[in-house]
């Protein structure tokens, strides 16, 4: 178990390393994930966190979508079942380059997290509400 978390625990720091940049100009990198899990364990460090401004960092939008009110709600969707528990039997689809967690009146409500396929990884294009 220590270990699980220390792993968890270093993949949120290296992730969020990535999307702070330096003052070397440079464009930050977006975290990219391999699997569904560094997805949702780093989107949960975020909301636990209260660190909207990590995730919107995050997004290939750049966070444009990321309202405070669906961060607000995704805190609280996180809450009532924490998404490494809800989503521990999904996995990112083999043969798709897009991929969506929630929407349309699911488990997140409206919400929909977006992810895109690049290079063979997985990155958060947006997230936002539909309605």
């Amino acid at each position: 178990m220590r270990t699980a978390l220390v792993a968890v625990a270093t993949l949120f720091l290296l992730c969020a390393a990535q999307v702070r940049g330096d003052d070397s100009g440079e464009t930050p990198r977006k975290p990219a994930f391999v699997s569904l899990r560094e997805a949702v364990t780093f989107i949960s460090f975020c909301l636990e966190r209260a660190d909207r401004a990590t995730l919107a960092r995050a997004c290939l939008d750049d966070g444009g979508s990321l309202a405070s009110a669906v961060f607000t709600q995704l805190q609280q969707a996180h809450k009532e079942v924490p998404f490494v528990t809800r989503y521990e039997k999904r996995e990112f689809p083999a043969d798709a380059e897009t991929f969506t967690l929630g929407g349309h009146g699911s488990e997140l409500g409206h919400i929909h997290i977006d992810f895109v396929k690049r290079s063979g990884k997985w990155r958060i294009s947006r997230i936002w509400m539909c309605r």
